[in-house]
């Protein structure tokens, strides 16, 4: 499972500045899970009129980065999973009750 904390598109220069400000904590249960840092890397967004990324219609190229987290199995069961995450004005927080089948991630 791949999820983020805090992500962002813009130039690369804004993409750099908001990623210098982000932090991020992740707990599964009590255990913290290690938030990785994704450098500005070129990407295209393709979307129709009126997205709430873009707002246009077709392909923008632009960068993105961010703070995001890799999660491998989770053992079957019920647990929590918190999600924290800042980045000058943008704040994150979300907490789910996970109800995980056996052998399911």
């Amino acid at each position: 499972m791949v999820f983020p904390v805090v992500n962002f598109t813009g130039t690369k220069a804004e993409c750099a500045a908001k990623l210098a400000e982000a932090q991020g904590k992740v707990l599964l249960d009590t255990a913290t899970v290690m938030v990785e840092r994704m450098e500005p890397t070129a990407i295209e967004i393709k979307g129709v009129e009126g997205n709430p990324v873009t707002g246009k219609a077709g392909t923008v190229k632009t960068y993105g980065c961010g703070l995001w987290v890799r999660l491998g199995p989770v053992p079957g069961g019920t647990g929590t999973l918190s999600i924290d995450g800042t980045a000058g004005s943008l704040s994150v927080a979300v907490t789910y009750e996970l109800e995980v089948a056996k052998g399911r991630v």
